[in-house]
């Protein structure tokens, strides 16, 4: 390959030094296409820019941010053998340790004397309501008392030592608050508890039995007969205890029982490479989270070396697929290195704006699922169905839509599904924007195709989220308009950088070029004006036949108006442009043939100044193939006999054009349209018989003289073509009704339509 490239460009240095013109691209593109290196280049960068983004892409599922509570939108397995930390069973595990731990608690000596103060006084209160005192409401104690009902001073009063001694043994024993009591948890826990001086005064109990301040308030009590007067005093006392207890715990001993629990040796469980983790649409448990993290922990250290070279081989192995398939349906391109780097170019930019969305979209904070929207996928296919056409979009689109799928997941998870669902967006808009004409219709296309798209098939995305609702809603439709949008934008950016970079010849920029107001029909229209209706007229006719056998009308249309623009050298040398006067009639046959003959490398010299597209000049170079001149050929001949010379001194090459015959069905109808037109066009009385009868002359001719031979059209086409061209010519050419003019004075009818002089021309 180094040979060959050094030899392409020894060739090429040595071409310029020897004819020490400027750069010219034509001939550096035909130098391109006559060398394997150039394709050989571009096939082996696409491979390497499929390969480097499949690497960038390494072990994408160890980015991907998992959240508990989500459904998987990938089926995952084991890419090793690991071990992994059963959550749930080393948790219960620890539940046990705690269990068994005895937790302490003190009494605060301080909070138990202000309790025991405080039932003290509202006692002595209610004494000295039962004696008929008043009581100042000066305390909460004292409140207490005088909002106590008669019955309730009844009962209380005389019982003072005894609830006074109720209380204080509840109070020494200990009151645990409900917020200790939950921060604990598990009421079978066993408990103990110390007295003021550090002594266990209690033996060793649940953590249920503990009372709280209810239970306490009740056991003062005592008195299951007075449920009222119970409830009543619980309600009294309440505020005197306070919702705190006089119970804290021993931190010291809390923290060696959670020491302990962390100590506990985990439960780990074995997984082999290959095991299911999860299925597509399964819940993400914190406990498949923690395989995912055990699993990337234990990836062995060549694992990335590894799919470095399995993303090599698959991208070699996708390009080698999308090769096959393009020198079957699309071999021209494979032969034309410009054609070729436009599809690069394409297909790397758009992986690359793939690589962007699927990298960046954890920014946004949106839903995992929603990736899947934020792929520009209909970009890579629309830029190619109006650059290359459909067939290599379909190909070049399913080595994006595969290539991306592997980035999006990992290697060897590729989940054909998410391909082919990318390939029908892709394809399905290919189809809709690859006959736009203009770019306004091209960019308004491409955004409402892919909101359209995008919407209609990953209406499923939102299954996978654990619960959505009108927010997230709400954020795909933005998520889904915005990439819409960005598409075309890009798409229309692309288009005109593409047209300008590689000549182009998109059916937005023939458009350009079917106005009549270019510049170069301008001066056609100026200079030579039958010419200008020449070509129109033959426009009419390709354009016409073109719809007919469902070829592209707008290249037919745009070649047949630029075919002609050479007679711009010398006008006044065609009879469409000199009726009266016939420049040919003191020429030789040999320099009127080659002045004719001219008219074709002088139209390739205005496309190249006006940067006409290729196709225009291909047009101009094949509308008369390598036919023979034979008005002017036959004349030489006629020449030679009548002076007595053999014939054979008059070469045919001589009065050939240097064209080649065309090849693409808008340039053979171009070439029959022309020369059909120009023959009906001499006939003096043009009816439908004559007109059939030279229609059919015009298309055996070119098929027995070898101009159809590299020719796209099959026979059924070239018969509808035939009919097609027959019908516009009769509508062209039809019979029109004598005007009865009433003129002062007598004069001939000549140059009046219908008259005998007009119909023949004189």
């Amino acid at each position: 390959m180094i040979r060959a490239f050094l030899e392409f460009w020894r060739r090429y240095r040595h071409k310029k030094r020897k004819t020490r013109t400027s750069f010219d691209i034509d001939q550096f593109e035909g130098m391109l296409n006559h060398s394997p290196v150039p394709g050989i280049t571009l096939l082996v960068l696409v491979w390497a820019i499929c390969a480097l983004f499949l690497i960038l892409a390494v072990n994408r599922r160890n980015e991907t941010r998992w959240q508990i509570g989500e459904r998987s939108p990938v089926t995952l397995a084991a890419r090793c053998d690991f071990a992994y930390e059963d959550l749930e069973a080393t948790s219960e595990k620890r539940v046990a340790s705690r269990k068994k731990a005895t937790l302490y608690f003190q009494i605060d000596p301080q909070r138990s004397q202000k309790i025991s103060d405080n039932f003290v006084e509202f006692l002595d209160a209610v004494e000295a309501r039962s004696n008929g005192k008043g009581v100042e409401n000066v305390s909460d104690s004292r409140r207490a008392a005088n909002l106590a009902t008669v019955d309730m001073i009844k009962f209380i009063a005389p019982r003072r030592e005894l609830f006074q001694a109720r209380a204080q043994n509840v109070i020494n024993r200990g009151i645990l608050s409900d917020t200790l009591r939950q921060r604990f948890g598990n009421p079978y826990r066993p408990v103990k508890i110390r007295d003021r001086n550090g002594n266990t005064n209690v033996d060793l109990i649940p953590l249920g039995n503990c009372p709280d301040l209810r239970t306490a308030l009740e056991e003062i009590f005592l008195n299951k007969e007075k449920e009222e007067l119970c409830s009543e005093f619980c309600q009294l006392i309440t505020p005197l205890f306070g919702d705190n207890g006089n119970l804290f715990p021993d931190e010291t001993a809390i923290a060696d029982a959670e020491k302990a629990a962390e100590n506990v040796v985990p439960v780990m469980r074995q997984v082999k490479k290959g095991d299911p983790l999860v299925e597509r649409g399964g819940v993400i448990t914190a406990d498949l989270k923690a395989k995912l993290d055990a699993e990337n922990r234990n990836l062995p250290r060549n694992f990335e070396y590894n799919i470095l070279i399995i993303n090599a081989v698959c991208g070699l192995a996708l390009l080698a697929i999308v090769l096959i398939y393009l020198v079957v349906l699309r071999p021209q391109i494979v032969r034309q290195p410009r054609e070729m780097a436009v599809a690069a170019i394409i297909i790397a930019c758009s992986l690359w704006f793939n690589y962007l969305a699927i990298t960046h979209f954890g920014d946004l904070h949106l839903l995992p699922q929603l990736v899947v929207c934020a792929v520009p996928m209909i970009l890579p296919m629309a830029l190619l169905a109006v650059t290359l056409g459909l067939r290599t979009a379909f190909c070049c689109g399913f080595l994006t839509a595969t290539v991306t799928t592997l980035m999006i997941t990992s290697a060897g998870q590729s989940q054909l599904s998410l391909a082919v669902r990318w390939l029908f967006i892709g394809g399905v808009g290919a189809l809709v924007v690859h006959r736009v004409v203009s770019y306004r219709s091209f960019f308004v296309w491409v955004f409402f195709s892919s909101i359209v798209l995008n919407a209609f098939f990953n209406l499923d995305i939102l299954y996978y989220a654990e619960n959505w609702g009108y927010t997230e809603l709400r954020q795909t439709a933005v998520l889904i308009v915005v990439v819409g949008f960005l598409s075309a934008v890009i798409a229309l950016v692309m288009v005109f950088v593409l047209e300008l970079l590689f000549n182009l010849d998109t059916n937005m920029a023939l458009t350009v070029l079917a106005n009549l107001n270019h510049p170069l029909l301008e001066r056609l229209k100026r200079q030579a004006p039958g010419t200008m209706f020449h070509s129109i007229t033959v426009a009419t006719l390709a354009e016409d036949a073109a719809i007919a056998i469902g070829a592209n009308a707008l290249r037919a249309k745009v070649g047949a108006l630029f075919h002609d623009v050479g007679k711009l050298g010398m006008p006044q040398y065609f009879t469409e442009n000199n009726r009266d006067d016939n420049k040919h009639l003191f020429l030789s046959p040999r320099i009127s043939s080659l002045i004719i003959r001219d008219h074709v490398k002088k139209g390739l010299e205005l496309a190249r100044q006006y940067r006409l597209f290729r196709y225009v000049r291909d047009a101009i170079a094949t509308h008369h193939g390598d036919d023979l001149v034979q008005y002017f050929y036959n004349k030489a001949l006629k020449k030679q006999r009548e002076s007595g010379e053999p014939e054979s001194r008059v070469l045919e090459s001589e009065f050939r054009y240097d064209g080649t015959p065309p090849n693409l069905k808008e340039l053979t109808i171009i070439c029959l349209a022309d020369a059909c037109e120009a023959a009906c066009r001499s006939l003096s009385n043009p009816s439908e018989p004559r007109i059939r009868e030279t229609v059919d002359k015009i298309i055996t001719s070119r098929l027995h003289g070898g101009q159809l031979r590299n020719a796209e059209l099959t026979l059924a086409e070239l018969a509808v073509v035939r009919n097609c061209f027959i019908k516009t010519l009769l509508n062209i050419n039809h019979g029109r009704i004598a005007y009865n003019i009433e003129e002062k004075h007598e004069s001939t009818n000549d140059g009046v339509e219908g008259s005998p002089s007009a119909e023949t021309g004189k």
